[in-house]
């Protein structure tokens, strides 16, 4: 039978980030959409009108979410950072790693928690984040908000 419907309004397990379509089809390389920001007190899912089921012990938690005791149809992010999945549980992450470089394989960068970059942010791209820690070289534009 299974358990209820659940929306989600963040990628699915497995789904792969998408990058950016221009005007006319193109793909725009530099944007690829590699982290899921979400911020604290977003909607994560919902479970819609008509399903029955509700509550924490429906939803696949993971850390740093909730299910509020006013509302018990949603799954809120409890911390800003990025939504993953792990184990078949949907988590929350103040903190994102980049084992490599920001190049082309990464695009450019938007993190609205600490973003730690292993390699170099190459010249051409950018980062931006609440908080940054760049273990290599810096060749491209950075902004950051807090430490850095």
């Amino acid at each position: 039978m299974g358990g209820p419907k659940i929306e989600y309004f963040v990628r699915t397990e497995g789904e792969r980030p998408r990058p950016r379509e221009r005007e006319g089809g193109k793909v725009d390389f530099y944007n690829l959409n590699l982290i899921e920001n979400v911020v604290a007190g977003q909607v994560l899912a919902r479970i819609p009108p008509g399903e029955e089921a509700v509550g924490p012990e429906v939803f696949p938690m993971g850390e740093n979410v909730y299910v509020p005791e006013d509302n018990p149809r949603v799954l809120v992010a409890a911390v800003n950072g990025h939504a993953y999945w792990k184990d078949g549980l949907l988590h929350v992450s103040p903190e994102y790693v980049i084992e490599g470089n920001v190049d082309f394989s990464t695009g450019n960068v938007v993190f609205v928690g600490k973003l730690i970059v292993k390699g170099v942010i190459r010249a051409g791209f950018s980062v931006e984040a609440e908080e940054l820690l760049v273990e290599g070289e810096v060749e491209g534009e950075v902004r950051t908000a807090g430490d850095m």
